[in-house]
């Protein structure tokens, strides 16, 4: 079948509340790509549908449907988008093609470089850019996307089954919005899983950093819920706990003085023996030593991981944590009362603050050091007030050092050549044809009867239909 490209006009702004719900308009989409000049490349989010139309009216779409592309064609998927972090195929950035009369219009591509397509008519034709309307019925989310056929009628985006087709608004199209990435949380048991009971962490491009209690092998000691539990205390390999101090690294240099106007930065760490962690701080302190490791996707750096103390109020921060553990309310340590009027803070999370082009390892406020350099609100962490944007500080780069990458095997091996060889290089995996796969001696063979340069000793590592 032959087939045209045919580029159409889209006018996008996608409804719903930034911060509630995650959700983002194409519009803010747009305008948050490059902010500052320090977004490298744009902002990616997932396309996920939240409204059919059904009955001449939109109802909400309760389901986990995004979309994704799977071997050129782009399909819709219920699968939890946490188990999905890194997904190329899944994450949609937005870009604006042009502006005509008709409103501004707007391509989306997703992390593989695939631009997002449908195909419409005899011959098909390739439709790449979409017109869009908000959703009004009142408590749904989302927009509709359409193209004009030759006679300038709306043809509407909308699954059927699981393929992302097109159709009239009498054939029950789809209602999209954008969510942010949300960082996906890494458990005692998968951190201690990184390095035989362990792991390292790396700070990326920093080779020198004062008070690095983070050096060397490290091991998560369940706060609360068992091996599993997705807060912990950080042990270093002498068996001291790694804790949060009130000193500061100077009380007179900005950045570095733990005040508000440094975004708390400036707070020190410490390593302290198991002694002095039961009798003075495992009590009265353990918010201070109890951290959070979340991995995250940022696209600059793929396999950046956050590391935060989510229940640490230092400084200035009023207030102490609430039952449900999700934000700062009643008395602060000075025993100062909280207002409804004070901020509520997410706690801290591990920062590298440069003075002077000396690197100290210390924290900052949650909101305001984000990896993916989104805008923050500067007075409204709960997204209800309508206050002014400001961008995040950049945050380092954390990752598993000592060769201890939690990687995708499939992703990282596949497509390439390799040789496989014991662990002595004896023997190489060289099978005859007829080979009982189950026999190790029908496998390799002695390593001098083998040409690790021809096919006899090379392998081809591919993903089957699951993804293995």
């Amino acid at each position: 079948m032959n087939k045209k490209v045919l580029t159409l006009c889209a006018g996008l702004v996608l409804a719903g509340s930034f911060g509630s719900v995650n959700a983002l308009s194409l519009e803010k989409a747009v305008e948050l790509n490059g902010n500052s000049g320090k977004v490298v490349g744009p902002k990616y989010y997932y396309l996920e549908q939240t409204a059919v139309f059904k009955s001449n009216d939109w109802e909400s779409w309760l389901y986990n449907y995004y979309v994704t592309e799977d071997n050129d064609e782009f399909v819709f998927t219920n699968a939890n988008k946490n188990d999905n972090l890194g997904d190329l195929a899944s994450y949609w950035k937005v870009e604006v093609a042009r502006e005509d009369a008709q409103g501004t219009w707007y391509k989306l591509t997703n992390a593989e470089g695939k631009v997002l397509t449908v195909e419409y008519g005899t011959p098909a034709i390739e439709i790449r850019e979409f017109l869009s309307e908000p959703i009004t019925t009142a408590g749904v989310e989302g927009n509709n996307l359409y193209f004009l056929d030759d006679n300038g009628d709306k043809v509407f985006l909308k699954s059927s089954g699981t393929a992302l087709t097109t159709g009239s608004k009498t054939e029950e199209p789809t209602g999209f919005d954008l969510r942010e990435i949300a960082e996906e949380v890494i458990n005692a048991a998968d951190l201690n899983a990184v390095n035989k009971d362990g792991f390292y962490l790396n700070f990326k491009d920093y080779s020198d950093i004062q008070g690095n209690v983070f050096a060397g092998k490290l091991r998560a000691i369940p706060a609360n819920g068992g091996k599993h539990a997705d807060t912990y205390y950080l042990m270093n390999e002498e068996g001291e706990y790694i804790i949060l101090t009130s000193d500061v690294w100077s009380k007179n240099t900005a950045n570095l003085d733990g005040k508000e106007r440094s975004a708390f930065q400036g707070y020190k760490f410490e390593a302290v023996s198991e002694h002095a962690w039961q009798t003075e701080y495992k009590e009265n302190r353990a918010d201070f030593a109890e951290f959070q490791i979340l991995k995250s996707y940022d696209f600059n750096n793929t396999d950046s991981l956050i590391v935060t103390m989510p229940y640490a109020k230092v400084g200035e921060m009023p207030g102490t944590k609430d039952a449900t553990q999700t934000e700062w309310a009643g008395e602060a340590l000075d025993g100062t009362k909280a207002t409804a009027d004070d901020k509520h803070y997410e706690g801290v999370r591990v920062f590298i603050s440069t003075v002077n082009d000396i690197n100290y390892l210390t924290v900052i406020e949650y909101a305001k050091a984000n990896d993916r350099l989104a805008e923050q609100q500067d007075d409204a962490y709960d997204g209800k007030n309508n206050v002014p944007y400001e961008v995040g500080a950049s945050a380092p780069y954390i990752e598993f050092g000592e060769g201890t990458q939690i990687m995708d095997i499939a992703k990282a091996f596949a497509g390439k050549l390799w040789n496989i060889t014991t662990v002595d290089g004896s023997m190489i995996m060289s099978p005859d044809v007829n080979a009982d796969i189950d026999s190790y001696e029908q496998l390799f063979a002695p390593a001098k009867q083998v040409d690790l340069t021809n096919p006899e000793g090379q392998w081809l590592l591919n993903k089957d239909s699951k993804g293995y």
